[in-house]
């Protein structure tokens, strides 16, 4: 069986390939792509600006059904044919000192999903296709059956916005949070954050109101310059979210 899949060769080079989809082990597993989250680093690596090797296919946020899985890994994964899961972009060894030590994302030997070269086999280790290898060290995660993709796919901007949010800086209801720029894990940080007011440097207030440190907290985000909420959905150049519930 073979496999759609958006291969980058160059600086903003995208070419549509199919690819052979790999047999598997008892270790692996192979994943339906259901959907893809784009990371700002998608555009830097479409760019050529962090010199990845090529030709390789992008991806890194992927959520998806395993389509075919061996028996080891399932056991391992708790997970089985047909489950939904969202799959961690790390990959690491596991056995280095940082590993050991819980610190799995400095992992010395570690891969990144996307980031793999097609000459790798199998080379599927990007979501911008339509089947996707599951490296037997991945982390998987299952995902609620009742949630829209457009929702479940956010998995992994909530969760580097919960980490660098709360986790990292301990941060405590009441704070004030600086934020350098307006993105989708900007955003993760609004809906992570136990904090009353963040303040943007490049011109937007976030104010979370009652600064509930849970998502769906109302957030709204006003442009400074003119003292009003800013749009929806960027509108104004300045919001990339509802100004209502996160």
């Amino acid at each position: 069986k073979r496999t759609a899949a958006m291969v980058l060769t160059g600086p903003r080079a995208l070419e549509l390939r199919e690819l052979e989809i790999p047999e598997i082990d008892d270790d692996g597993a192979i994943l339906r792509v259901e959907a893809c989250g784009i990371c700002g680093s998608d555009y830097e690596q479409f760019e050529g600006l962090l010199r990845t090797p090529v030709p390789v296919i992008p991806g890194h946020e992927p959520l998806g059904r395993i389509a075919k899985i061996g028996d080891r890994a399932a056991r391992r994964w708790g997970v089985d044919v047909g489950d939904r899961v969202a799959v961690e972009n790390m990959i690491s060894c596991r056995f280095c000192a940082p590993c050991l030590a819980g610190r799995s994302h400095l992992c010395e030997k570690r891969l990144i999903y996307s980031y793999i070269p097609l000459s790798q086999a199998p080379g599927l280790y990007g979501a911008y296709a339509e089947y996707m290898w599951l490296h037997p060290n991945s982390v998987l995660h299952k995902v609620d059956e009742t949630l829209p993709a457009s929702l479940a796919v956010m998995f992994n901007p909530l969760g580097a916005g919960f980490r660098w949010a709360v986790e990292i800086p301990q941060t405590k209801p009441g704070d004030t949070v600086v934020l350098e720029g307006v993105r989708t894990s900007d955003g993760s940080v609004i809906a992570s954050a136990p904090v009353d007011v963040l303040i943007d440097p490049f011109g937007i207030v976030f104010d979370s109101g009652d600064g509930a440190p849970v998502a769906g907290t109302r957030v709204t985000l006003i442009n400074v310059a003119t003292g009003q909420p800013a749009q929806v959905f960027g509108d104004d150049g300045f919001s990339a979210f509802p100004s209502s519930i996160v």
